[in-house]
C-alpha cells in the first residue's frame, strides 16, 4: 500500500516499483481505521472508507500498531 492523498493498493510490491496501475484506491476524505477485536494473531486491521472497507494484515503487532496510528493520524 502507498499512503498519499488517498491509499493506493497494489497486487504486490513489484507492481508498484514497475509503475503499474494500483489494484484499487481507497479515498481518505472520510474514513476510520480499527484493529480486529479479540484475538488478532493475523495482525488484522480494517480501513472503513469509500468505496468499500479494506481488510489488511500487518507483518507484526508493532507494524499493526504503526499502520493504525499512521492512517488515523493522516485523516486529522
Amino acid at each position: 500500500m502507498v499512503l498519499q492523498d488517498d491509499l493506493f493498493y497494489y497486487e504486490d510490491e513489484s507492481h508498484y516499483t514497475k509503475g503499474r496501475e494500483p489494484k484499487g484506491v481507497i479515498r481518505l476524505d472520510s474514513f476510520f481505521c480499527i484493529k480486529k477485536d479479540g484475538e488478532n494473531e493475523d495482525n488484522e486491521f480494517t480501513i472503513f472508507a469509500v468505496p468499500k472497507p479494506l481488510v489488511c494484515h500487518a507483518e507484526s503487532k508493532e507494524m499493526l500498531d504503526m499502520w493504525v496510528k499512521t492512517v488515523n493520524k493522516f485523516g486529522r
